[in-house]
């Protein structure tokens, strides 16, 4: 790339790249030389994971039959809305956390068993597991923090749960449970990293 294509910026993590380009007559030159290169070396692109995009946003509209969209190390890049300083909203082509990792925070927090935790507190679960949350925050909060608020409200249900199921006078009571635990977060809000964010 530095030596064939010095002014496409590009960048790469293991086998996963992006290369961006000016235009698609561009990007489909670069994919064929790619290609190429690959054979050369006895290597093949993954057809279905290799795929030009149009990083459509309020100042590029025109209709094209690529993609507008793609997953990379995590994240999602597509068009989103976005807020400017004077408060105008307009379409910019942004980053956040994927459909794919948001599946796999709520299996890892599923996989918790908090239902079966009913003999520990709060103290000790947050101790627990509270290095796991304050990584996916750290990662995934770079770009697009309301999506990831909406994966994390995840630990707050299975909470809300659990106390369903330690105390008596909460159980089948979902909505008194459900503020409970609100009272408690906003009392002791630094008790859990994706408290300190306000995500009660």
């Amino acid at each position: 790339m530095s030596r064939e294509f010095p002014d496409a910026p590009w960048c790469r993590y293991a086998d996963d790249g992006l290369i961006h380009c000016r235009t698609k007559k561009q990007a489909e030159y670069f994919l064929s030389c790619l290609i190429a290169r690959m054979k050369r070396y006895e290597l093949e692109i993954h057809p279905g994971k290799t795929k030009i995009v149009y990083c459509k946003d309020g100042n590029r509209r025109e209709q094209n039959e690529n993609p507008i969209q793609f997953d990379f190390l995590g994240f999602t890049f597509r068009p989103r809305r976005a807020k400017c300083r004077n408060g105008k909203i307009f379409t910019n082509f942004l980053p956040a956390i994927s459909n794919k990792a948001k599946i796999h925070i709520r299996q890892t927090i599923h996989s918790w068993r908090l239902l079966r935790q009913t003999q520990t507190n709060l103290q000790k679960l947050a101790h627990k597991y509270n290095a796991i949350i304050r990584g996916w925050i750290n990662y995934f909060g770079l770009y697009g923090r309301g999506e990831l608020t909406k994966v994390l409200r995840h630990i707050n249900t299975h909470l809300v749960m659990w106390i369903m199921r330690k105390f008596k006078r909460y159980k089948h009571r979902f909505l008194r449970a459900c503020r409970f635990l609100q009272h408690v977060a906003k009392a002791n809000s630094s008790l859990f990293a994706h408290w300190k964010l306000g995500i009660f």
